[in-house]
């Protein structure tokens, strides 16, 4: 039987029990725009991620790939317009004097603390700027801050992405939110994308850690808008136990419940992500047949998605040699099937909306 989830209204990253946000503008930005957020959860979570593959990666990663590691956390602390990246040894302490001010502030260890930021690369971080505005940030924590804190994490974006849904556990109703953004530089795996998951889920870091990591391959990794790949994209979720489900400890029909719901949200916040692309006018899903395995399929779609010569066609056919009978769509026009040029009754790939 296929798992019933609930689309919550407004959903957002505080729809989760336990869990408040907040977004301010704290001066990295030169317009007078957002560039600030916070998420913070109630009582300690378990925590997991994922981040880029670049073999250059900015210093927020470089610090939270080390700190994800830690039993719990607290908190996730993001900013943007500066990506913190390429800017010599004052970057990495900017990072470090963030979370350590932010720590005093919360009265929680430095430890609990996961830092993502986003924005100009190889330019100094206003670490200064950024520390005074930290008070008033956890000040703003709410139960009605997702919205800010979204728009806190945006560069180029034109909207929020925001989502939440519900679904049970037995008789214990659980509650998955996220916020996200991404414009460009969004192949391959993940990009110039920050996405922040929260979960009402009593789960263990473990089972966590490995629904996420299924997730993201099935969504995130699976879309591109250019050719480019980012030194800062970077996945967070916590999950703080607050709606009272037995723990989930093993991969049984729970996880897999949990594990389905999660994907659902990544997929609704990846397909958000594409058509909010930069430059991005049409938006199409392609559909790979004849391959031998699902890697060979993904290895073709990448080459086709991420093509000059198909963006610039938008759907007509290309010059694709396959060794074997085979077929790939978007949507229901086919670029080529077994060898040939026919096209299948279809329509036309949609505008931008």
């Amino acid at each position: 039987m296929k798992p019933v989830f609930e689309k919550r209204r407004g959903g957002t990253i505080t729809t989760p029990l336990g869990f408040l946000a907040a977004g301010i503008r704290s001066g990295i930005k030169q317009k007078k725009k957002y560039d600030s957020s916070l998420t913070f959860s109630r009582v300690p979570a378990v925590a997991a991620g994922t981040f880029t593959k670049n073999r250059a990666k900015a210093w927020p990663v470089i610090h939270s790939m080390k700190s994800i590691g830690n039993a719990k956390h607290r908190a996730i602390l993001a900013s943007s317009g500066n990506a913190n990246c390429f800017n010599g040894p004052g970057g990495r302490a900017a990072v470090q004097e963030s979370v350590e001010t932010l720590a005093k502030i919360l009265k929680i260890a430095p430890e609990e603390i996961l830092i993502a930021q986003t924005g100009l690369i190889g330019i100094p971080f206003p670490i200064n700027r950024f520390k005074r505005a930290l008070p008033k940030l956890v000040k703003r924590l709410s139960r009605d801050g997702g919205r800010q804190a979204a728009q806190g994490i945006l560069t180029t974006d034109l909207r929020t992405k925001e989502v939440g849904l519900s679904f049970y556990l037995g008789t214990k109703r659980v509650t998955i939110g996220a916020i996200a953004k991404g414009a460009g530089m969004v192949h391959p795996q993940m990009a110039t994308m920050l996405c922040f998951i929260t979960t009402d889920v009593r789960i263990t870091k473990r089972l966590l850690r490995r629904a996420l990591r299924r997730a993201v391959d099935e969504t995130f990794n699976r879309i591109a808008i250019d050719n480019d790949q980012s030194t800062n994209d970077t996945v967070f979720i916590l999950a703080n136990g607050e709606a009272g489900n037995p723990t989930i400890t093993k991969v049984d029909r729970r996880y897999r419940h949990f594990r389905d719901a999660l994907e659902e949200i990544c997929r609704h916040v990846a397909k958000g992500l594409v058509r909010d692309g930069e430059g991005v006018t049409k938006v199409c899903t392609l559909h790979i047949s004849g391959a031998k395995r699902p890697t060979e399929a993904e290895r073709v779609a990448r080459q086709i998605g991420t093509s000059t010569c198909r963006s610039s066609h938008t759907g007509n056919s290309g010059s694709l040699i396959f060794p074997r009978p085979a077929g790939c769509w978007q949507k229901d026009s086919s670029i080529f099937r077994s060898g040939s040029e026919k096209d299948m009754p279809g329509r036309n790939l949609s505008p931008r909306t």
